[in-house]
């Protein structure tokens, strides 16, 4: 796996859990069975940044089976696909994830 941090977040929960998902990374190795495929992902820090828009504070190039334990860890630290639906990549993306904001108390 490939990874870029294209800018610092602000957010302190971004940052955590982007150190948990650096941790990931680092301990992931490359498959001996890939196909050539990759997938792309793309991390935003803020959820008002939008799939026609997105800037992602990182970039991950994923080999395509390894891209499937991402995801699974993804979801795992609170980030949410914002493409899911789509059949194809969105700004040379195959994957958006965005961390939400908090959710107020009631």
């Amino acid at each position: 796996m490939k990874t870029e941090l294209v800018f610092e977040s602000d957010r302190t929960a971004v940052i955590e859990a982007d150190r948990l998902l650096m941790s990931f990374l680092d301990n992931q190795q490359s498959s001996h069975h890939d196909d050539g495929r990759f997938m792309r992902f793309a991390i935003l820090d803020k959820p008002w940044k939008t799939i026609g828009n997105p800037e992602p504070y990182r970039i991950i190039e994923s080999e395509f089976m390894a891209g499937f334990g991402l995801i699974e860890k993804l979801e795992q630290l609170g980030f949410v696909c914002i493409n899911k639906r789509d059949n194809y990549p969105t700004k040379g993306f195959d994957m958006i994830y965005v961390y939400p904001l908090p959710r107020p108390v009631a």
